[in-house]
């Protein structure tokens, strides 16, 4: 026998050993068997990977050859050939119109991101579509391949009923939009992947076949969008996501054409896959597919990183906040904007009954410590990596790593009290360390500063540049980049931290506050260490302060 006829064979099972009649135990084995094999965790982070390449090189996925005049009903196992022909005419109905939902994701993708946007949409100039995207050209074989299974399943054709589709409603918010949007482009790529890999478990031969590419597909955009998500709103969580179901289901669980809404998809895609016709074994496996599936997506995307996800979307996490900050703020539609006369008058008025004397003490110490945590993250991630790059060019003969040691150092803010210094678990006398001597109790301005500056509002590209020239002769630029990371997400756990109740006051200002700065004169201290001179000058810090209706404040911003 050849190997297309091998391939094309009916007894050919994808889903391992295969029973006419399944019992309820025997789909289970046969769903996690496909789940093992089509969302194991290497080949997710294969999907998403090939995004880059996607970009630069759109390619549609080559589908396997099928025999299609092989399908028949005897290729149905655990479910009555009824219920498969009713879930295949709702997938019919579902998958028809390609075209409105890629147009529609393009609309919310193309000011925030135009690569996904081509991606998913394609090109359009002059509202005509000029060529589509690679997500249509690969789901818009789904329909056509669907309608010959079911033509050759009974003899007979079927025409996709048409049905309207959510249509592009933006609000002023676009990245609110496009993380509502998100939410259910991945839901419904995510429920087409586990209705297709329960068929497949409900199937051989070639049959099973054209189910598994269709499946294929849908776990190649899945992971993508998925992926994407993560990069663009990093800040997620289960907390805002059922929010946002609640705004979006508007208080009830009905379907609303005006926004997405996935519990109206919810409730519209049980009723096109006429799922009171199911049995309690099809309901029960189904959920069990749903439920497996969303583990294992769980488990693949508590692995991702934000460094990894940025060379996959082609976007820094600079560009990102550029972007989507641009994106927010614009004023309501008929709201007049405040004159500077009003706008000063407000000030003045909210900061004579509002500003207390203690509140630039809070502000003075929140610097310092944001400063000093900063620094201490730098130097303790660029330590790390300097040692990393040590030990990668020792040969066999290079020693492990032994946890570390801690020690203190004094910043022109403050002194940090426990900076985690890596050690070997011999050697560590022999070697000296290039970013920080072993016994150097002083730090020039230089580092602090920068990181002074950051916390303030230096962007990271400016951050990350400023670095290059302070240790790039010991670091390479990928170890620099890493230490860059490690920075920005220290500060965006403090800036992204969420508010527990709305303040009633907000005051912008400028806050003089004292800083400790180094002087090149040197001298000697107790211990025989020699240190920088330091003299007090006093800055102009611009912050946001939150006060509530109990006198309780809290600094939002610098």
């Amino acid at each position: 026998m050849t190997p297309m006829m091998q391939l094309n064979s009916p007894t050919v099972d994808l889903a391992g050993a295969n029973d006419s009649h399944p019992n309820y135990f025997q789909v289970q084995r046969r769903i996690g068997s496909l789940i093992n094999r089509y969302l194991a965790l290497e080949h997710l982070d294969d999907r998403l990977q090939d995004l880059p390449l996607q970009f630069e090189h759109p390619q549609p996925r080559p589908w396997k050859p099928i025999n299609w005049h092989e399908i028949n009903r005897q290729q149905i196992v655990g479910m009555e050939p009824e219920v498969f022909l009713a879930i295949l005419v709702g997938a019919i109905d579902t998958e028809a119109p390609i075209r409105q939902y890629t147009q529609t994701s393009r609309k919310y993708l193309e000011n925030l991101h135009p690569q996904l946007a081509r991606f998913v949409g394609g090109i359009v100039a002059d509202g005509a579509l000029i060529e589509p995207g690679l997500w249509e050209k690969e789901e818009r074989q789904h329909t056509p391949a669907l309608i010959k299974v079911y033509t050759q399943l009974t003899g007979e054709k079927v025409v996709p009923t048409s049905r309207e589709v959510r249509t592009y409603h933006p609000s002023h918010h676009p990245a609110a939009d496009l993380y509502r949007h998100g939410l259910h482009r991945v839901a419904t790529e995510y429920g087409a992947t586990c209705l297709y890999l329960w068929l497949m478990a409900h199937s051989t031969g070639p049959l099973q076949m054209v189910l598994e590419e269709l499946a294929q597909d849908e776990i190649n955009h899945m992971t993508k969008f998925w992926g994407f998500g993560i990069w663009a709103f990093p800040e997620t969580s289960f907390t805002r996501i059922c929010y946002t179901l609640l705004q979006t289901a508007k208080g009830r669980l009905t379907y609303s054409r005006d926004r997405s809404s996935l519990i109206g998809t919810l409730h519209r895609m049980t009723n096109v896959l006429n799922w009171q016709s199911w049995s309690w074994t099809n309901r029960a496996t189904f959920l069990y597919t749903c439920t497996l599936t969303l583990h294992r997506l769980w488990k693949w995307s508590n692995r991702l990183k934000q460094e990894e996800l940025v060379s996959v979307t082609n976007f820094s996490p600079l560009d990102r906040e550029k972007r989507f900050s641009d994106s927010r703020g614009t004023p309501s539609r008929g709201e007049l904007p405040m004159t500077i006369a009003q706008r000063e008058q407000q000030i003045h008025r909210v900061k004579a009954v509002s500003f207390q004397p203690e509140l630039d003490e809070a502000l003075e110490q929140a610097l310092r410590e944001a400063v000093i945590s900063a620094v201490k993250i730098t130097l303790e991630s660029a330590l790390k990596e300097e040692l990393k790059a040590e030990l990668a060019k020792m040969g066999d003969d290079r020693p492990r790593r032994s946890g570390y040691f801690q020690r203190r150092l004094d910043t022109q803010y403050g002194q940090v009290k426990d900076l985690r210094v890596p050690k070997l678990r011999e050697r560590n006398p022999e070697r000296e360390w290039q970013i920080l001597q072993r016994y150097q109790r002083g730090l020039g301005n230089l580092l602090n500063w920068l990181c002074c500056l950051y916390v303030m509002g230096l962007s990271l590209r400016d951050l990350q540049e400023a670095l290059y020239f302070l240790i790039g002769h010991v670091l390479s630029r990928s170890a620099v980049n890493q230490v860059t990371l490690q920075i920005q997400q220290h500060l965006d756990t403090r800036r992204l931290a969420p508010i527990g109740k709305t303040p009633a006051i907000l005051i912008v200002d400028g806050v003089w506050v004292e800083i400790q700065y180094t002087r090149e004169a040197f001298k000697l201290d107790r211990a025989g260490h020699l240190r920088q001179s330091r003299q007090a000058e006093e800055r102009v810090i611009l912050a946001v302060l939150a006060v509530w209706e109990d006198g309780s404040y809290e600094i939002l911003a610098l």
